[in-house]
């Protein structure tokens, strides 16, 4: 799968031709082309921190209609040139939701969505005079927070050392007294810590034993065990 299915890119991030004046210029987005007044979808959740006509001074000015989204990293994501906009300032964004419409107003020579991220929101909405340095590549951007979400960090089980025998029970038998397989000792140990593997029912989880290899364990507060 591509971040940009369905667009043909007509001008890449990084340096360029400057299509008005001529000569050498950074390019701190990404152009994108599907059709005049096609639909356009947020490549990424977020809040909505602007839309509307850009104006000069703001950071916004020259990029028409914009919508500009506030990621889950404080990336603003900026939809430039829309011929009009389907959402408002502080609504919540889902993926793959209609944000605008492609279009050709602002600072352009046909009709194309400028996509750009920001490093940061304020102030101007993260724009800098040096935008090689404020932006970030939009194509590596979505690649490793879009299509490659970082793996979430598993919660720890930690057995308190006061406790000699903690039952532990197969994962296909209920979590009660008569259907243990064995039996923990986090005294002798000083205490016993593993990772969280599954949460099957509340207060029960799933770990991984040396001893007993994949098992379920009763963990409510009330045992002194403690997740963090």
């Amino acid at each position: 799968m591509k971040v940009f299915d369905g667009y043909r890119i007509s001008s890449p991030y990084g340096w360029r031709v400057d299509p008005f004046r001529g000569g050498r210029e950074f390019h701190a987005g990404i152009d994108l082309v599907k059709a005049d007044q096609a639909p356009i979808h947020a490549f990424m959740e977020g809040s909505v921190l602007f839309a509307g006509m850009g104006r000069a001074g703001t950071g916004l000015g020259g990029y028409g209609n914009v919508v500009v989204i506030k990621d889950k990293n404080g990336r603003a994501h900026l939809y430039a040139h829309l011929s009009r906009t389907a959402v408002t300032k502080g609504a919540i964004v889902k993926k793959g939701q209609t944000i605008g419409w492609q279009g050709a107003t602002g600072r352009v020579t046909g009709s194309h969505l400028h996509y750009e991220i920001r490093k940061k929101t304020t102030p101007k909405y993260g724009w800098t005079v040096n935008q090689g340095l404020s932006t970030m590549d939009p194509t590596a951007y979505l690649q490793s927070y879009v299509l490659k979400p970082r793996p979430k960090k598993r919660q720890k089980l930690i057995l308190p050392s006061l406790s000699s025998s903690w039952r532990v029970y197969p994962t296909n038998k209920k979590p009660v007294k008569g259907n243990e397989t064995g039996f923990l000792n986090p005294k002798k140990f000083g205490g016993l810590q593993y990772d969280i593997i599954g949460n099957p029912q509340k207060d029960v989880y799933t770990i991984q034993t040396k001893d007993f290899g994949e098992v379920n364990i009763y963990a409510a507060p009330s045992t002194g065990a403690k997740i963090k």
